[in-house]
């Protein structure tokens, strides 16, 4: 495997990086006496910058994208097939106000995996979408700490024969108290899952956590 690292940054709190990755190996295997020989070669190219808006205390961010290409071949003494796919990855996260008592964070994630495989007879495409939003924040006014927080994660499978689709949002919530003597915390979390196959609503789930925590020294 050969990697590569990349860095431009001309100043110490923000610029461009990157990196560069190639994988190249061939295994070679017997199964139930037959002969396998499988080659696969990876190139994945990532470029990102990271920087602020006027100063790291009031906001920070990572916007990023990595392209990954990948060949596989697999060779038997019964079939044959040729697997290629082409991924793209995004990333955003926004920190805003770190050295406050009040910070939060807002990110953005994407992923796309389309896959095509030739067989000796036929062949099959594969895609695979995964997006991911979110925010979280924290709230100090020691002894007390609130702290909350929102996401959503999406992932879409497409094959020939349909088409899978999930999603499950989540919302949570803390409040706790801690000093010398005590250290107590109440919390709260709720799942949604809504599932569909072709188009349809299969189901619908929502679960409820809630947790106390309680110390008296």
């Amino acid at each position: 495997m050969l990697s590569i690292k990349l860095s431009a940054k001309d100043y110490p709190d923000r610029g461009f990086y990157g990196s560069l990755n190639f994988l190249y190996s061939e295994d070679e295997y017997s199964v139930s006496s037959r002969q396998n020989i499988e080659e696969k070669f990876l190139q994945e190219f990532k470029l990102g910058y990271s920087g602020n808006i006027y100063t790291p205390k009031l906001l920070e961010y990572v916007v990023e994208g990595t392209l990954r290409y990948e060949d596989r071949d697999m060779q038997s003494s019964y079939f044959s097939s040729q697997e290629k796919s082409e991924g793209v990855d995004y990333k955003t996260k926004f920190d805003f106000i770190k050295q406050t008592k009040f910070p939060f964070t807002i990110y953005a994630n994407k992923s796309e995996r389309p896959v095509s495989t030739v067989y000796s007879a036929y062949s099959e495409t594969y895609i695979n979408e995964t997006r991911s939003e979110g925010v979280n924040g924290t709230i100090n006014f020691a002894p007390y700490k609130i702290t909350y927080g929102a996401s959503n994660m999406k992932n879409i499978v497409e094959t020939n024969s349909g088409l899978d689709d999930s999603q499950i949002t989540t919302y949570n919530g803390s409040i706790s108290y801690k000093d010398m003597r005590h250290d107590s915390e109440a919390r709260y979390t709720r799942y949604i899952e809504n599932n569909q196959y072709n188009y349809s609503n299969n189901s619908i789930v929502g679960l409820s956590r809630i947790g106390i925590r309680f110390k008296n020294d």
